[in-house]
């Protein structure tokens, strides 16, 4: 996504402004609705910039670290919603927005086992006995499989 003779900060906040609708609070850049980070190239910069980016450093000045939002909207513009943080920052945002879900057990899409049959290998498995093929077996699983559940405790 580009636009010809994007050579000055005007020029580029007008074609900003023509390509973006305002939705509540948010400026949203909206000439391709599918794109999760919008791009566009500038001969001001020299380089393709993601779209927040570029108009944090047009208005406000250099990014430091990282540019996080505060709105989650990754195709908003408005200096407003930005600030410039850190990664960390950034993932304990999505943690507290309950943006970023860790699943586990037999909530995980890859979980072959219910909770169930977790805590049956936990309490069946004996490395003495050497009985983690069995159990793999009896489950549909690798006996690695069964020992790391054993070892893991869950």
């Amino acid at each position: 996504m580009g636009a010809q003779g994007l050579n000055t900060k005007d020029a580029i906040i007008a074609y900003l402004r023509s390509k973006s609708t305002i939705s509540g609070d948010c400026i949203i850049f909206a000439p391709q609705p599918s794109m999760r980070y919008p791009r566009v190239y500038t001969t001001f910069f020299k380089r393709r910039d993601r779209i927040h980016c570029l108009a944090y450093k047009l208005i406000v000045g250099p990014i430091r670290k990282q540019l996080n939002h505060t709105c989650d909207n990754t195709r908003c513009w408005n200096i407003d919603h930005m600030y410039d943080g850190t990664q960390k920052q950034n993932c304990n945002d999505t943690i507290e927005r309950s943006r970023r879900i860790y699943a586990e057990g037999e909530d995980h899409t890859s979980s072959k086992l219910t909770n169930e049959q977790r805590s049956y290998i936990v309490k069946a498995y004996d490395p003495l006995k050497r009985n983690g093929a069995a159990l793999g077996r009896m489950f549909g699983i690798s006996r690695p499989a069964v020992r790391y559940i054993a070892r893991r405790g869950r």
